[in-house]
């Protein structure tokens, strides 16, 4: 046969708790997007025992060759090139045995693509009861074509592949909105820019040992975030109590360091005068004033809030005159909610944001009444693993960033950078606002959206995880909560898990304090924040702070399809002049996202229930048809 151009893979986004690395080796990556897999060595064994007889040795063969390809999240449509090799080969009797598999594996492929093949006849493998092995190579990730001078005819993929509704974005609301489209019997394409599902949660394996940290996006709660716990359960993942057990510790501006216990309250607290106590408690009371008592304060009604009143949050804290003191807490809360300083997020914003999360106690505490409860043994990136696992086979597809969205005409077609032409009915865009520029929209996207995608500000967030041998913090009595007044740790939380036992601490970095600390190189960050807890900590436990197992992080800034975490914020005046269009569809193009939430916005609770909303718009409109999964 013919060798042809590779294709970009249709397979399923594959995610195998272990993959076997028995099952296939990679030759080489490319900088671009394409990636070549060599697929050696699939010997006709299953669960360590050769098949009895030819015929059953081919059919093993291609069934790990299948295993193999799924694997390394490629399919019988990436592969461009089969070697055969075969011991003493009965050609005349055997060859159906050999031609049978080999077609049953490329039956699913599309314009009856077969790959070039090369049959070697030996004396023997390497192990005597091996009589066939198949080898293969895989390109997936892109579509490779000789040049030609005619752009459009470079640009324009050639085949569409038809489906009831595409969604673009794989984070938690995207990849809820697309279960929930399969399961109401719709066919679904989900897509995903980058290698993985998950969006802002990104689970890593420990290097040092067993056990896992996570990125992102941690804390659930049972009691006031059901949707997200309902999922876990149901997940069979296991979720862990946040330890609240010992003293926490405080770094003042005048880079003093306080212990304090859990007992000790906002005006109560070592560090601070009675004068700066009664100006944090003065804020803490306003800001949970009105968002109980603003009757325009509605975060299912955002146009209700007048305009004119909508300051930044530090011009609004300035105007209630609470004292000096304030102006510190407030920075304080504006960074570790979403990442930005009071002065550039508007205060309508910051109210909404905290009422829609339960209001300021739910979102600073972590018993069982707040917002940081408890977090995932696996990680949070396996609740989104679990709910693409539901979905039918090859509907996620990985590396796939989404080039233009056209609605010139009666169905939505979908374009894709590594040559994927999708013709829906309905698209979900589950992406964060401030990356729709990344996206050609034809016709273009109307000007509040466009308003939105230019003027929200992604939050400027890092997450650095030290992990140690032992749980160091609490054999001197504390509970792994810092916080800093200075920088660059802002704030912290133990999350360890004693069945892993992975002792790790979370530390956050925000706002300003993480934007200069962006600009330092890697390893100067690691330093930076090292040598900061060990301040913290003190001279006599310094030692124990600097001798760190395993140092990950998550720079969110840094992500090409986030630009940031947890959220993305709004300037004065945007969210009662856009909010409502937050979530508004265009056409036949609907928003999921965590931003699009009315409720846990910046929350994993907040990201499903937008997706399921969106989900629940395209099959109102689409019906139900009968369920294919």
């Amino acid at each position: 046969m013919a060798p042809r151009h590779p294709r970009p893979s249709t397979e399923l986004y594959n995610i195998p708790e272990q993959p076997d690395p028995k099952l296939y080796t990679q030759a080489s990556a490319s900088e671009g997007s394409d990636r070549l897999i060599f697929l050696a060595g699939q010997w006709g064994m299953r669960n360590g025992e050769f098949g009895s007889t030819i015929k059953q040795q081919v059919e093993y063969s291609f069934a790990n060759l299948r295993d193999a390809l799924k694997a390394s999240s490629a399919s019988p449509q990436d592969v461009v090139k089969l070697t055969f090799y075969v011991v003493d080969w009965p050609w005349t009797e055997a060859t159906e045995s050999l031609v049978e598999p080999w077609m049953k594996l490329f039956a699913e492929c599309t314009d009856n693509y077969r790959p070039p093949t090369t049959v070697i006849p030996v004396p023997k493998l390497a192990q005597a009861e091996a009589k066939f092995e198949v080898e293969a190579i895989a390109a997936i990730g892109g579509r490779s074509k000789l040049f030609n001078s005619e752009l459009r005819q470079t640009v324009q993929p050639s085949n569409l592949i038809y489906v009831d509704a595409v969604v673009v974005g794989a984070g938690f609301s995207g990849t809820q909105a697309a279960h929930d489209l399969s399961r109401a019997g719709l066919n679904v394409a989900l897509l995903e820019a980058t290698h993985r599902v998950g969006g802002r949660s990104k689970t890593m394996r420990l290097a040092s040992g067993p056990g896992v940290v996570e990125l992102g996006a941690t804390w659930i709660n049972q009691y006031t975030q059901p949707k997200i716990y309902a999922t876990v359960k149901r997940l069979g993942l296991h979720p862990v109590h946040q330890y609240l057990e010992g003293d926490g510790v405080l770094q003042t501006l005048d880079r003093k360091v306080y212990r304090f216990g859990s007992q000790d309250q906002a005006g109560n607290s070592p560090g601070l005068s009675s004068e700066d106590g009664k100006s944090m408690q003065a804020l803490i009371e306003a800001i949970e004033y009105e968002i109980e008592n603003n009757a325009l304060l509605d975060i299912n009604k955002t146009r209700s809030f007048p305009g004119k009143d909508d300051v930044s949050a530090l011009e609004w804290v300035k105007n209630k005159k609470l004292g000096d003191f304030s102006l510190q807490v407030i920075r304080s809360i504006t960074t570790a909610m979403v990442g930005r300083e009071p002065h550039e997020i508007g205060i309508h914003y910051l109210l909404d944001y905290i009422k829609s999360g339960g209001g300021f106690t739910s979102l600073a505490s972590d018993d069982d009444k707040g917002a940081q409860q408890m977090f995932i043994r696996e990680g949070t990136s396996a609740i989104a693993h679990g709910l693409a696992a539901e979905m039918r086979p090859g509907s996620v597809i990985v590396n796939c960033p989404v080039d233009e969205i056209n609605q010139h005409g009666k169905e939505v077609i979908v374009t894709t950078a590594t040559g994927f032409k999708f013709s829906a009915k309905k698209v979900i865009v589950a992406v964060p606002t401030n990356t729709y520029g990344k996206i050609h929209f034809t016709p273009p996207l109307p000007s509040s959206k466009r308003s939105l995608a230019s003027e929200t500000l992604p939050g400027v967030y890092a997450k650095v995880l030290l992990t140690y041998t032992s749980p160091w913090w609490r054999a001197i009595g504390l509970m792994g909560k810092f916080r800093s007044q200075i920088g660059p740790i802002c704030f912290s939380w133990e999350v360890s898990n004693f069945e892993d036992k992975a002792f790790t601490l979370a530390l956050f970095i925000a706002g300003d304090r993480a934007a200069q600390w962006y600009k330092l190189s890697p390893l100067k960050r690691q330093q930076a924040v090292i040598e900061h807890l060990a301040e913290l900590i003190g001279p006599e436990h310094r030692h124990l702070a600097l001798d760190v197992l395993e140092y990950n992080a998550g720079e969110w800034v840094e992500e090409e399809w986030m630009g940031g975490a947890p959220t993305s914020a709004m300037p004065p005046g945007y969210l009662s002049r856009y909010g409502e269009d937050l979530r508004a569809p265009f056409k036949n193009v609907h928003f999921a996202g965590g931003e699009t939430a009315r409720e846990w916005k910046g929350y994993l609770e907040g990201a499903l229930r937008a997706g399921s909303r969106a989900a629940d718009e395209v099959i109102e409109l689409l019906g139900k048809p009968q369920n294919k999964l």
